[in-house]
């Protein structure tokens, strides 16, 4: 199987919102790295909020039709058709690059996130194993590095924890990791069911996590009145307020709410949809996070 693959370049402070718009049309992988610049990409050192311009490499199954992405492109990103380089790959060749392009990822001191195939570094106590799949969620985008550093940065020892919209399984698995007794992650796509699935087997923490749809987490929540401690949410701004009733009635009293997937003009939205809760705000290039207790 071949590949279609765009390469263009942009602003650094919208190359996350380009990146997120790639990916909510099929995008299988988007890379990205700087230009003209020899800043190291750790997302733990808070000095390097972005790069001043940005490559973006992204690949797209080959009998995609391509023209709402262009269309994308040129009338949200003011690229232009000669902005943007267009080329077949082959299978093996874009496994190569892709796998070269993810390296361990620092979150803080103490949690790291490693793929399978690279070593793990010597500082780091606690480790995400998690190779690029299908389902969203590496690490490397700023809303789910936010929430990773964010549940590091508080005790979440005997803690429960619910993850909706979990794709890849990193925020509940890295929650056991960081002490959590146990977790319950759902989303909507079976891909990402399957994916958190298996990343739980690798990472050793699959008797502590139940991975369900999003019908099972509806019956586990609503009829059967189940609570977490912590009910985390990575998922676009819209969602998050559609799924307002099914996210508070899984917190518990003085439980934690952590919502992202939220650009900084939509804070205000998520702000008012849930003013029953008093929040702290975290941010990371054009990427918000939220931690909030209810009042």
């Amino acid at each position: 199987m071949n590949w279609q693959q765009l390469s263009f370049v942009m602003p650094g402070e919208i190359s996350g919102a380009a990146t997120e718009f790639l990916e909510s049309l099929d995008s299988q992988a988007v890379t990205s790295k700087p230009v003209d610049s020899d800043d190291e990409f750790d997302l733990a050192e808070p000095t390097i909020r972005t790069w001043k311009n940005t490559q973006l490499v992204a690949l797209f199954d080959e009998n995609q039709n391509l023209s709402e992405v262009y269309d994308g492109l040129f009338n949200i990103f003011g690229l232009t058709k000669t902005d943007i380089d267009f080329c077949i790959i082959e299978n093996q060749d874009w496994e190569r690059v892709w796998l070269k392009s993810f390296k361990p990822i620092r979150v803080n001191d103490e949690l790291w996130i490693c793929p399978s195939w690279c070593d793990i570094p010597e500082t780091a106590s606690t480790v995400i194993t998690l190779d690029p799949g299908l389902a969203f969620g590496t690490g490397t985008h700023p809303t789910t590095f936010l929430c990773l550093q964010t549940l590091a940065n508080n005790s979440l020892q005997h803690r429960t924890v619910l993850d909706v919209g979990c794709g890849s399984g990193i925020l509940a698995i890295g929650a056991l990791k960081l002490g959590a007794s146990h977790a319950v992650a759902t989303d909507i796509d079976p891909k990402a069911i399957t994916a958190t699935r298996n990343n739980a087997t690798t990472n050793q923490v699959d008797n502590e996590l139940k991975v369900l749809n999003a019908d099972e987490a509806e019956i586990l929540i609503f009829r059967d009145k189940q609570q977490f401690d912590i009910v985390v949410a990575n998922i676009l701004a819209d969602a998050l307020v559609n799924l307002k009733p099914m996210l508070l009635s899984a917190l518990r009293p003085n439980g934690t709410l952590l919502l992202s997937g939220i650009l900084d003009h939509q804070s205000s939205l998520i702000l008012k949809s849930f003013s029953e809760l008093t929040f702290e705000t975290f941010q990371q290039d054009e990427w918000i996070a939220l931690m909030g207790t209810r009042n």
